[in-house]
């Protein structure tokens, strides 16, 4: 953070060029959809292009659903008038006219909010791009040809069986595509088995046509390549993402992380390696809502990945601060279902005293423990310039003091923390100078705030 905001100060304020001599986060977009390979990866890589991606994309041509600057008589398409625009609702494989590249997007309207404020920062007049094929409105037969098609090939892609461990997760990545990409071709070909994990994925809202989607704007990009025009920007990334290695390549900070931490715990005698804690719930925050074609058996990945680090085995190994309130009583679509916005002041407060209920109070009362808490920014961020400016009134300053780019790291709960009056938990009077206060554990030169790796 604070070499980013030594780069903003050199570039001047409100320079236009934000990517430019800035450091980006380890895990940043730009990061993980580069990948450096071997050359196995790139034969795959070649094979999936070549033949995959240009195949589907062959087909679509072939029936006339696919318009670019690089068809025959091109100069006969009007490609500014409207009804070649991607900007509406429907999933499109487009070409961007100012940078020269081609993209996809399951909304193309969203796609051309994000492109505007993406050209406004990088100072260039703003994006020009129209449909190059709009998925929504493939003929039927066409669908089914090219679907049919991708369903033979992405087998040959799969991975060979689900990885279970973390080397065989390594060594699958290093023989072809990205493990992700494997594991998820494998779910949609797979036949739903309940007794296996990760199969039917067919069947999942979207995952399809995602794929699908992704696969046709490779093939726009290898088709653009057939005829020798140069783009810009990342290719391919949904088959060459590199996020499974960067993010093992980091397990070793936060085990270094993790270790530091328990050794300056045990050395000022907050923590004994020797004593058993009670186990707690995971906190979570909220849960998103359901739809009436849910399966009944449909577990949601945030609860699938609380259960398998718990030490809590069975009922009761987590809890939400909204409890069993979800967005919308009732979700109409998958918009609604995850629609956090719509919580009311009420439930965000209700939320917050549930959390302080189960958690800060005994925490603070009885200590001895430790717990797992999220953030749950929904119910805190409310109060967060309210806690943010009594802290400035108290004299805490945080590493980003003011309202910057760095301050915004911080989580909006840290900064209740930080202004809790802990009192009331000790059964001492209001604001009472006996009453110790919550802060960033830090110790030597190190202190422990790692909200974000970087």
């Amino acid at each position: 953070w604070e070499e980013q905001r030594k780069a903003r100060e050199k570039l001047g304020e409100g320079a236009p060029g934000e990517y430019q001599g800035i450091p980006r986060p380890i895990f940043s977009y730009e990061a993980l959809s580069s990948k450096v390979t071997n050359s196995v990866q790139d034969e795959v890589m070649s094979d999936f292009l070549d033949n995959t991606a240009v195949g589907a994309y062959d087909i679509l041509q072939k029936n006339g659903c696919v318009v670019t600057h690089l068809c025959n008589r091109s100069e006969d398409f009007n490609f500014d008038n409207e009804r070649l625009s991607p900007d509406n609702t429907a999933p499109q494989v487009y070409h961007e006219g100012v940078r020269d590249k081609f993209g996809s997007a399951a909304r193309g309207d969203m796609r051309l909010t994000h492109m505007r404020d993406d050209h406004i920062a990088r100072g260039i007049e703003p994006p020009r791009a129209y449909s190059v094929v709009d998925i929504a409105n493939l003929p039927l037969d066409v669908q089914l040809e090219t679907v049919d098609f991708l369903l033979n090939e992405f087998k040959r892609f799969a991975s060979p069986r689900l990885p279970r461990t973390l080397r065989e997760m390594l060594v699958q990545d290093m023989q072809g595509a990205s493990v992700g990409t494997q594991t998820l071709f494998s779910s949609i070909v797979e036949p739903y088995d309940p007794q296996q994990i990760l199969t039917g994925g067919i069947a999942l809202r979207g995952s399809l046509t995602a794929t699908f989607r992704n696969t046709i704007e490779s093939g726009a990009q290898r088709n653009a390549d057939r005829h020798g025009v140069g783009q810009v920007g990342d290719e391919h990334e949904f088959f060459r993402s590199d996020a499974f290695e960067k993010g093992t390549a980091q397990l070793g900070s936060l085990q270094d992380i993790c270790e530091d931490l328990l050794t300056d715990l045990e050395e000022d005698g907050r923590y004994q390696s020797n004593k058993t804690y009670p186990p707690k719930p995971i906190r979570s925050s909220w849960k998103p809502g359901t739809l009436d074609s849910t399966p009944p058996s449909f577990v949601c990945a945030t609860i699938a990945v609380m259960r398998s680090i718990s030490p809590i085995k069975g009922p009761g190994f987590f809890t939400d601060a909204f409890g069993d309130q979800t967005p919308h009583v009732v979700s109409t679509d998958i918009d609604e279902c995850y629609d956090c916005d719509n919580f009311t002041d009420n439930q965000r407060r209700g939320a917050i005293a549930k959390n302080e209920a189960e958690v800060l109070v005994p925490l603070e009362r009885d200590g001895g423990y430790a717990e797992i808490v999220d953030v749950c920014e929904e119910a805190w961020e409310e109060f967060r310039a309210e806690n943010l400016r009594l802290l400035r009134q108290q004299g805490v300053f945080l590493p980003g003091g003011s309202e910057s780019d760095e301050d915004l790291r911080y989580p909006s709960v840290l900064y209740a923390l930080l202004t809790r009056d802990t009192s009331a938990s000790l059964g001492l009077p209001a604001n009472s100078p006996d009453a110790p206060k919550w802060e960033i554990y830090e110790r030597g030169g190190r202190k422990y705030d790692y909200w974000r790796l970087y």
